[in-house]
């Protein structure tokens, strides 16, 4: 199956289930390299009978300080696989992808943004300002050229912004549903 679209995530949690799972060690110049000194690639794909020809690339956050690979990548990939999408982990640079979602962006960053930009999701917290701050400079600057973009900013919560349960208690609690059905208004994966 051919996979059409990719996204750039920065955390998530949630129970794991088994994963069809994949490491791909790439090619470097140093053929003498350590296997912990070789960039690596990790692949999750979903059951073939769910698989819906959507991918993901999940980036781990960690505050610039540590790598959430466990939350952001391991559970996100297991949430991204019972609904059908095939998610990797990498390092290297790609060709442009075909969709970006981003929980925690550049922190007040200047970015630079093309007219033929993908189209973004962004989703984040109030209570991380610099955050969100820098997020909503993001949007603008994807609106700025024109290009598709799309913006929520939840005002509850405290702590990781990760995969939650749906209790109804707060509204940050919807982020991953919302992510779902926003891949799926824009054509990524299969509306069912």
């Amino acid at each position: 199956m051919s996979y059409k679209g990719f996204v750039l995530f920065s955390m998530f949690m949630m129970p794991l289930m088994a994963l069809a799972q994949k490491q791909y060690f790439l090619p470097t110049g140093d053929a003498t390299a350590d296997e912990k000194d070789r960039p690596m690639i990790e692949v999750y794909l979903p059951q073939e009978e769910v698989a819906n020809g959507c991918a993901v690339v999940l980036c781990p956050g960690g505050a610039m300080r540590w790598l959430s690979w466990e939350s952001d990548v391991v559970k996100m990939a297991s949430f991204l696989n019972e609904r059908g999408i095939a998610a990797t982990m990498s390092a290297d640079g790609m060709e442009r992808p075909d969709f970006l979602c981003t929980n925690f962006g550049p922190s007040l960053m200047p970015v630079a943004v093309t007219q033929n930009a993908p189209p973004l999701l962004i989703m984040t917290r109030a209570d991380h300002p610099n955050v969100a701050a820098g997020l909503v400079a993001l949007f603008m600057e994807w609106k700025k050229v024109g290009a598709n973009a799309e913006l929520h900013i939840y005002g509850d919560g405290k702590g990781p912004y990760e995969l939650m349960p749906q209790t109804g208690e707060s509204t940050t609690e919807t982020w991953s549903g919302q992510m779902i059905q926003w891949l799926k208004a824009k054509g990524f994966i299969n509306k069912k």
